[in-house]
C-alpha cells in the first residue's frame, strides 16, 4: 500500500466529493489517524484501495494520478474563494427544506453575485434556473411558475434593481408560505404581471387583467344594529382597521435598501 499525508482543507469542507473523487481513481482517504478518524486540519491520509491484480507500479501509478486531480480541484476551489467567488454569508442562514433541494438552494447562495439589498442577516439568492420545488413548497407562486415563465422573466429587473429571483425568494425559502411572491417596487407589478396576476387571483378571487377594484368608504352601509353592538360587547375585547399606503418612487419593504 503507498499512501500520502495531504493538507486539503478546502476538500475538507465536502467529504462527500473528497471520497468520490478518491472512489474514480480507487483510492481510500482516511483520517488523520487512520480509518473513521477526523481529518485534523485538513489532513488526510491517501492511498491505494487495491491491493491485488496490479503491479506495484501499477497501483503507486494510481495514487499519483488520483493525488494530482485531488490537487488540482483543491487550488481552484482555493482559487474561487480568494477572487470572492463564494458569497460572504454573514449571519444568514438557510433553512431546512428537505434534504434533496437543500444542497441545490446552498449552492444557488453560494454562487449568487453581490446584491445591493444585502445585508448581514439578509443575501439575496439569484436562482440561475427553476427551482427544483419539493411537497413542502405550498405557495400559489410554486404552482404558477412554470419554466417557461421563468425562463421569460429571470433577466428582468426593475429600475431599482428588483429581480424576479429577489420575489422568487420568500417563497422558495418559506414552503409553507400561501402567495411565496413579493414585490420591491410599484413597477414589480407591471413587469412580473404574468406571475402575480394569477397569485392575485388565487388568493383574493380578484383577476386584475379583467377587474377594476373599487373603494367605498361610507361607513352608513354598514349594518351594525345595536343588538349586534351588545353581543361584540360581551365578546370583543377590541378592534382595529388597519389600512397601508406606499409612498410612489420609494422601494417596497422586500426591496429596500439602505438607500431608501
Amino acid at each position: 500500500r503507498g499512501s500520502v499525508m495531504i493538507v486539503l482543507p478546502e476538500l475538507n469542507k465536502d467529504v462527500h466529493k473528497l471520497e468520490e473523487i478518491c472512489a474514480g481513481f480507487d483510492l481510500q482517504p482516511r483520517g488523520s489517524s487512520g480509518e473513521h478518524s477526523a481529518a485534523v486540519g485538513g489532513k488526510w491520509d491517501i492511498s491505494n484501495k487495491q491491493r491485488i491484480g496490479f503491479t506495484e507500479v501499477q497501483l503507486v501509478q494510481k495514487m499519483i494520478d488520483g493525488v494530482k486531480k485531488l490537487i488540482a480541484l483543491e487550488e481552484e476551489l482555493a482559487g474561487a474563494g480568494a477572487t470572492g467567488g463564494a458569497k460572504d454569508c454573514g449571519t444568514f442562514a438557510l433553512p431546512e427544506i428537505d434534504a434533496a433541494f437543500d444542497p441545490w438552494l446552498k449552492g444557488q447562495l453560494m454562487a449568487s453575485p453581490a446584491d445591493i439589498k444585502d445585508t448581514d442577516e439578509f443575501k439575496y439568492i439569484t436562482f440561475t434556473e427553476l427551482p427544483p420545488f419539493v411537497e413542502a413548497h405550498k405557495s400559489l407562486m410554486r404552482k404558477s411558475m412554470t419554466q417557461e415563465l421563468f425562463d421569460s422573466l429571470k433577466d428582468v429587473k426593475s429600475s431599482k434593481g428588483y429581480t424576479l429571483s429577489n420575489g422568487m425568494q420568500a417563497g422558495v425559502l418559506r414552503p409553507h408560505l400561501g402567495v411565496g411572491f413579493t414585490c420591491g417596487d410599484e413597477e414589480c407589478f407591471e413587469l412580473f404581471k404574468d406571475v402575480i396576476n394569477p397569485i392575485v387571483q388565487g388568493w383574493h378571487q380578484f383577476d386584475p387583467s379583467t377587474q377594476t377594484h373599487e373603494s367605498d368608504l361610507d361607513f352608513d352601509k354598514l349594518v351594525f344594529t345595536e343588538e349586534d353592538a351588545v353581543l361584540f360587547g360581551k365578546y370583543v375585547k377590541s378592534t382595529r382597521i388597519r389600512a397601508a399606503r406606499n409612498i410612489s418612487g420609494f422601494s417596497l419593504p422586500a426591496g429596500s435598501s439602505k438607500e431608501d
